[in-house]
């Protein structure tokens, strides 16, 4: 006897999926006004890492949304009858991966950018403002 199929509705539908890549669009905005002043030519490189980023941001900000719900951080599991134990969350365990990535990603990104400009001693200044003043 043949048994009717029935199409499952899809969990994440179209309006969900905007609204994610809404919120990972603002978040590369926001990355990009950060690394603004990157040289030109590291802006190409730059750009797949600020997309990541964002990705990653939104991921971290998931998971968290998940742990505050679920905030056991430590799982029970029973593989056969001697064997059981306790295990981090896999929650947890994403999330951590996760952060670990998204600090790399931003440390490149920052790797990237100029040099800061040294900032001038008061000192300096001082004399630099005296220097003018007898010149005059």
């Amino acid at each position: 006897m043949l048994k009717k199929v029935t199409k499952k509705k899809k969990t994440s539908n179209k309006s969900e999926k905007i609204v994610t890549q809404k919120i990972i669009d603002k978040e590369i905005r926001r990355l990009k006004k950060i690394y603004a002043d990157l040289p030109k030519n590291k802006c190409v490189l730059a750009q797949k890492l600020i997309e990541n980023a964002a990705f990653l941001s939104y991921k971290l900000d998931d998971l968290r949304k998940i742990m505050l719900e679920n905030p056991d951080v430590v799982e029970t599991y029973q593989h056969g009858e001697k064997q059981s134990g306790t295990k981090q969350s896999v929650y947890m365990t994403s999330y951590e991966s996760v952060l670990t990535t998204y600090g790399r990603v931003i440390a490149q990104l920052d790797k990237m950018l100029p040099a800061p400009k040294p900032v001038a001693k008061k000192a300096d200044t001082d004399e630099e403002l005296e220097n003018f003043i007898n010149s005059r």
